[in-house]
């Protein structure tokens, strides 16, 4: 390829020169340019399309979506954003469909700047008759658009006849955040599991109390999804009378239930979630002992040592950190826990060890980095003293 090329690429894509010679002198080069066995090259001449007529455009990044490399195919969806019309749609609909995730959700990211009705349309058609991956990042596109009018035929597709097609518009609620969805979102938690589970989730971002009921109901609901989902919502609630229906889910056979009800406690400040996490120190799946040290710290209960200094003392290096952190963020730390955080740091992690000096330095006024042994003869010392 000659330099001429090169930096006739360059300077279009830049936006330097908006033409070089005639337009279909310049579309013929890009034209050219695409057919390279270079991706880097490739990539150059679906940036330099942007600058040309929209019909040129169009014709080359309908090619574009084709190539074999996803980031050819990435930079053409990005394109397409930019050149917009009915046809740049048509084909970033197709890309929701692409088979990296990158391409996919780019697809839908310029869908969004597009933002028209063509837009709307399609999606929707998407919704009722795509298939399900396309139907999923469909309702994505309509969920996050600004568009007037998105929300409304979320609203509809609610009642539409194909439970897919509810359940994926339950969930584009949890975007569009339209106080208008509490009353449907409450009605379809009578539906199929998929439309209860999504409607679940939508609810807790509405964040209205009188979600709270419905969604105490689905805690003993038969579908674990929805189970799940209920949980994370009353967490987004924060309303303490969530607390003794989350803290029984601690008790669910399931771990993403049990995890999402200790994340749930965590986020409504109260004693009696520290409480009910107690329940959950020595559960057998480390996630659920991982959120459960997580929770406490956010609570930043003084109650919280207790339970926390279990789990600095737990098998799980990683549940370890999250105990020692979160040990820094409750309020009236004293001396119990100077001896377990001086164990921790012999742990074969350094990060665990390093977190426990920070928070030794704050209790006891003292700095020995992470040496052991310093800490460990200090305390020997003066553990007596300070009692």
């Amino acid at each position: 390829m000659s330099v001429r090329r090169v930096l006739m690429l360059l300077a279009i894509s830049i936006g330097f020169v908006s033409s070089i010679g005639t337009a279909g002198q310049t579309a013929r080069e890009v034209r050219r340019q695409l057919r390279s066995n270079r991706t880097a090259v490739r990539v150059e001449a679906v940036k330099a399309s942007e600058k040309l007529a929209p019909v040129e455009a169009i014709r080359i990044l309908d090619k574009a979506m084709l190539d074999r490399e996803w980031e050819v195919r990435q930079a053409t969806v990005i394109a397409l954003g930019k050149v917009g019309g009915e046809k740049a749609v048509d084909l970033l609909a197709d890309g929701l469909y692409d088979w990296n995730l990158n391409v996919a959700s780019l697809a839908a990211r310029s869908l969004v700047d597009i933002g028209n009705p063509l837009v709307i349309e399609k999606m929707v058609r998407l919704i009722k008759k795509g298939n399900f991956i396309k139907r999923a990042n469909a309702t994505a596109v309509l969920a996050a658009m600004k568009y007037p009018g998105a929300a409304d035929l979320l609203l509809g597709l609610l009642e539409d006849p194909d439970p897919e097609v509810r359940a994926n518009a339950a969930n584009a609620m949890v975007l569009s955040k339209d106080p208008r969805a509490l009353a449907p979102l409450i009605k379809v938690l009578d539906d199929k599991p998929k439309v209860r589970a999504g409607a679940a989730f939508a609810l807790g971002f509405l964040e209205d109390k009188a979600a709270l009921d419905p969604l105490l109901k689905c805690m003993t609901d038969l579908d674990r999804t929805v189970r799940a989902n209920a949980a994370a919502s009353l967490g987004r609630l924060r309303d303490p009378r969530a607390i003794d229906a989350l803290a029984a889910a601690l008790q669910d056979k399931y771990a993403q239930i049990r995890y999402n009800a200790a994340e749930a406690l965590g986020m409504i400040v109260d004693k009696r979630s520290v409480d009910a996490l107690y329940g959950a120190v020595q559960d057998r799946n480390a996630y659920v002992r991982m959120i459960t040290a997580k929770s406490l710290g956010r609570i930043g209960a003084p109650q919280a040592i207790p339970p926390l200094i279990q789990l600095v003392r737990d098998s799980d290096m990683q549940v370890q950190l999250e105990a020692v952190l979160a040990l820094d963020q409750v309020g009236g730390i004293d001396d119990r826990v100077i001896e377990p955080l001086i164990e921790a740091i012999k742990t074969d992690w350094y990060s665990v060890g390093y977190a426990a000096t920070v928070i030794l330095k704050k209790a006891t006024g003292q700095d020995f980095g992470v040496d052991y042994g310093k800490w460990n003869t200090w305390w020997l010392l003066n553990k007596d003293k300070r009692r």
